[in-house]
Protein backbone atom coordinates (compact mmCIF):
# COMPACT_ATOMS: atom_id res chain seq x y z
CA UNK A 1 0.00 0.00 0.00
CA UNK A 2 2.83 2.42 0.79
CA UNK A 3 5.48 2.86 -1.89
CA UNK A 4 8.51 5.05 -2.38
CA UNK A 5 7.60 8.28 -4.13
CA UNK A 6 9.68 10.77 -6.07
CA UNK A 7 9.60 14.27 -7.47
CA UNK A 8 12.53 15.97 -9.19
CA UNK A 9 12.56 18.71 -6.54
CA UNK A 10 12.79 16.33 -3.60
CA UNK A 11 15.34 14.11 -5.33
CA UNK A 12 17.55 17.17 -5.88
CA UNK A 13 17.39 17.75 -2.09
CA UNK A 14 18.01 14.04 -1.40
CA UNK A 15 14.67 13.71 0.43
CA UNK A 16 13.03 10.32 0.92
CA UNK A 17 9.26 10.21 0.43
CA UNK A 18 6.47 7.67 0.47
CA UNK A 19 2.98 7.65 -1.00
CA UNK A 20 -0.21 5.67 -0.52
CA UNK A 21 -0.61 3.62 -3.69
CA UNK A 22 -4.17 2.24 -3.75
CA UNK A 23 -3.49 -0.25 -6.55
CA UNK A 24 -1.43 -3.35 -7.13
CA UNK A 25 0.18 -5.06 -10.09
CA UNK A 26 -0.47 -8.63 -11.14
CA UNK A 27 1.89 -9.90 -13.85
CA UNK A 28 2.64 -6.30 -14.82
CA UNK A 29 -1.05 -5.34 -15.11
CA UNK A 30 -2.45 -2.56 -12.91
CA UNK A 31 -5.32 -3.82 -10.74
CA UNK A 32 -7.79 -1.58 -8.91
CA UNK A 33 -9.26 -2.47 -5.54
CA UNK A 34 -13.01 -2.40 -5.02
CA UNK A 35 -14.00 0.08 -2.33
CA UNK A 36 -15.09 -2.77 -0.05
CA UNK A 37 -11.83 -4.70 -0.45
CA UNK A 38 -9.70 -1.58 -0.04
CA UNK A 39 -11.46 -0.52 3.16
CA UNK A 40 -11.33 -4.05 4.60
CA UNK A 41 -7.74 -4.84 3.62
CA UNK A 42 -6.29 -1.40 4.45
CA UNK A 43 -8.22 0.07 7.38
CA UNK A 44 -5.41 2.42 8.47
CA UNK A 45 -4.96 3.83 4.95
CA UNK A 46 -8.73 4.23 4.72
CA UNK A 47 -8.79 6.02 8.07
CA UNK A 48 -6.01 8.37 6.92
CA UNK A 49 -7.66 9.12 3.56
CA UNK A 50 -11.10 9.72 5.09
CA UNK A 51 -9.66 12.93 6.51
CA UNK A 52 -9.29 14.09 2.89
CA UNK A 53 -12.44 12.45 1.50
CA UNK A 54 -14.36 15.68 0.83
CA UNK A 55 -11.56 17.28 -1.15
CA UNK A 56 -10.82 13.98 -2.93
CA UNK A 57 -14.45 13.73 -4.04
CA UNK A 58 -14.52 17.37 -5.25
CA UNK A 59 -11.32 17.24 -7.33
CA UNK A 60 -11.21 16.99 -11.08
CA UNK A 61 -10.62 13.36 -11.93
CA UNK A 62 -11.23 10.61 -14.46
CA UNK A 63 -14.90 9.64 -14.55
CA UNK A 64 -14.61 6.13 -13.12
CA UNK A 65 -12.17 6.56 -10.23
CA UNK A 66 -13.18 5.76 -6.67
CA UNK A 67 -12.78 8.43 -3.99
CA UNK A 68 -9.52 6.94 -2.64
CA UNK A 69 -7.88 6.44 -6.03
CA UNK A 70 -5.67 8.88 -7.93
CA UNK A 71 -7.56 11.45 -9.96
CA UNK A 72 -5.68 10.63 -13.15
CA UNK A 73 -4.84 7.00 -13.84
CA UNK A 74 -3.71 6.89 -17.47
CA UNK A 75 0.02 6.68 -16.74
CA UNK A 76 -0.21 4.22 -13.85
CA UNK A 77 -0.22 1.16 -16.09
CA UNK A 78 3.36 1.91 -17.19
CA UNK A 79 4.96 2.53 -13.79
CA UNK A 80 5.92 -1.02 -12.79
CA UNK A 81 9.36 -0.74 -14.40
CA UNK A 82 12.58 1.18 -13.97
CA UNK A 83 12.24 4.72 -15.24
CA UNK A 84 13.93 8.09 -15.53
CA UNK A 85 12.52 11.25 -14.01
CA UNK A 86 13.25 14.86 -14.86
CA UNK A 87 11.73 18.19 -14.00
CA UNK A 88 9.57 20.20 -16.35
CA UNK A 89 11.54 23.26 -15.21
CA UNK A 90 15.23 23.16 -16.09
CA UNK A 91 17.94 25.48 -14.80
CA UNK A 92 21.46 25.44 -16.28
CA UNK A 93 21.35 21.74 -17.17
CA UNK A 94 18.95 18.82 -17.36
CA UNK A 95 19.09 16.64 -14.25
CA UNK A 96 17.91 13.09 -14.79
CA UNK A 97 17.14 10.72 -11.92
CA UNK A 98 16.94 6.96 -12.17
CA UNK A 99 13.97 5.45 -10.33
CA UNK A 100 13.55 1.90 -9.17
CA UNK A 101 10.69 -0.23 -10.46
CA UNK A 102 8.68 0.25 -7.25
CA UNK A 103 9.11 4.05 -7.00
CA UNK A 104 6.11 6.16 -7.98
CA UNK A 105 6.83 9.53 -9.62
CA UNK A 106 4.25 12.17 -8.71
CA UNK A 107 5.53 15.17 -10.62
CA UNK A 108 7.84 15.90 -13.49
CA UNK A 109 8.27 13.83 -16.64
CA UNK A 110 9.02 10.14 -16.41
CA UNK A 111 10.54 8.07 -19.19
CA UNK A 112 10.42 4.32 -19.64
CA UNK A 113 12.45 2.16 -21.97
CA UNK A 114 11.50 1.10 -25.46
CA UNK A 115 12.70 -1.95 -27.28
CA UNK A 116 14.92 0.34 -29.36
CA UNK A 117 16.89 2.20 -26.67
CA UNK A 118 17.89 1.50 -23.09
CA UNK A 119 17.39 3.93 -20.22
CA UNK A 120 21.17 4.39 -20.09
CA UNK A 121 21.11 5.74 -23.64
CA UNK A 122 18.11 7.95 -22.86
CA UNK A 123 19.85 9.36 -19.79
CA UNK A 124 23.02 10.14 -21.77
CA UNK A 125 20.97 11.88 -24.46
CA UNK A 126 18.94 13.93 -21.97
CA UNK A 127 22.07 15.01 -20.09
CA UNK A 128 24.00 15.85 -23.27
CA UNK A 129 25.09 19.33 -24.31
CA UNK A 130 23.12 18.85 -27.52
CA UNK A 131 19.85 18.28 -25.64
CA UNK A 132 20.56 21.29 -23.40
CA UNK A 133 21.05 23.43 -26.52
CA UNK A 134 17.71 22.12 -27.79
CA UNK A 135 16.03 23.00 -24.46
CA UNK A 136 17.45 26.52 -24.68
CA UNK A 137 16.00 26.89 -28.18
CA UNK A 138 12.47 25.58 -27.48
CA UNK A 139 11.92 25.93 -23.72
CA UNK A 140 9.40 28.41 -22.39
CA UNK A 141 10.81 31.04 -20.04
CA UNK A 142 9.81 30.05 -16.49
CA UNK A 143 12.02 32.59 -14.71
CA UNK A 144 15.17 34.55 -15.46
CA UNK A 145 17.30 31.39 -15.35
CA UNK A 146 14.86 28.54 -15.90
CA UNK A 147 13.07 27.04 -18.88
CA UNK A 148 9.93 24.92 -18.93
CA UNK A 149 9.78 21.81 -21.14
CA UNK A 150 7.11 19.21 -21.78
CA UNK A 151 6.98 15.53 -22.64
CA UNK A 152 6.07 16.60 -26.19
CA UNK A 153 9.29 18.63 -26.38
CA UNK A 154 11.26 15.54 -25.39
CA UNK A 155 9.43 13.37 -27.92
CA UNK A 156 10.11 15.95 -30.65
CA UNK A 157 13.86 16.01 -30.00
CA UNK A 158 15.87 14.51 -32.86
CA UNK A 159 19.30 13.17 -32.02
CA UNK A 160 22.26 11.33 -33.39
CA UNK A 161 23.77 8.44 -31.44
CA UNK A 162 27.27 9.48 -32.49
CA UNK A 163 29.34 9.41 -29.34
CA UNK A 164 26.54 7.93 -27.22
CA UNK A 165 26.95 4.25 -26.47
CA UNK A 166 25.04 1.80 -24.33
CA UNK A 167 27.24 0.42 -21.56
Amino acid sequence: MVKKAASPRNLSCDKSEHIIFPYYYDNGKLIRYSQERFEKQFPMATKHLIGYADSLRKRTSDSNVLWFEYGRTQALAHLEQTKLLLSTVVTNKVKVYELEKETIPYSGIYITTTSQFSLDIAKKILESDSFWDYVKSIGTNASRKSLRITAVDINNYRFSLGGVHDE
